[in-house]
């Protein structure tokens, strides 16, 4: 047959249209796997997020666990749709939030004020800014506390106590905040050493005093 036989054309044209069946059915198969890929990654994505988003909550995110969400998600061969993903991850957890020393209340400046002139310090540390409500908190009662963060607290001086190494006054915390970590609230006045000596003081008992009214926003110290 010579070169320009129509049965050569009509074998090139079915070929032809083989060969392009078959490239959409590769394409329509890659555009599936691709699709499949993109649904992976974002069950992936929402996963992890959701798992940091509950962590931040409680105030448990560090460095350490970042990374490893990070590492989590680029460990995945991403196509270039995916390109943003572990941008949005660092996006939506920031810097990595440090778990709190002490949750307390911290009195605004009139009390303060009112505080220290009431009970002039004794000893060269002087403090008197705040009520302790848990010192190191665990997850849990960080997470108890949460709903009450940057709550003003109205609460009351009603017992003084002082030695040669620490001044503090008993205070009454109202419900809930005073419930959820029992024990005797106190403000420190001033100290020799360690305003913890307070705990050792009042242990010993206080002076009965006219209830003095104070107030102060629930909050975290992180150091």
């Amino acid at each position: 047959m010579s070169e320009g036989d129509p049965a050569i054309g009509l074998g090139q044209a079915m070929f032809d249209v083989v060969r392009l069946q078959v490239r959409e059915r590769d394409m329509v198969r890659t555009i599936r796997d691709q699709a499949q890929l993109l649904t992976d990654h974002k069950a992936t994505f929402i996963e992890v997020t959701n798992r940091l988003k509950a962590r931040i909550a409680v105030l448990e995110v560090t460095e350490d666990k970042v990374q490893k969400a990070i590492a989590l998600l680029e460990k995945h061969d991403c196509n270039p749709r995916c390109d943003g993903i572990v941008e949005q991850v660092r996006e939506l957890l920031g810097p990595a939030i440090p778990k709190p020393v002490y949750t307390a209340i911290f009195l605004d400046e009139e009390s303060k004020e009112t505080l220290l002139k009431a009970f002039p310090p004794i000893h060269p540390k002087v403090f008197g800014h705040h009520v302790t409500l848990a010192f190191k908190p665990s997850p849990e009662l960080v997470n108890v506390y949460a709903p009450y963060l940057g709550h003003e607290v109205v609460f009351e001086v009603v017992g003084e106590a002082a030695d040669a190494m620490g001044q503090a006054v008993k205070v009454t915390v109202p419900k809930p905040y005073g419930d959820l970590w029992p024990q005797v609230h106190h403000v420190t006045i001033s100290c020799v050493g360690t305003p913890v000596y307070s705990n050792q003081l009042l242990a010993l008992g206080w002076e009965t005093i006219s209830p003095i009214k104070l107030k102060g926003i629930l909050r975290h110290f992180t150091g």
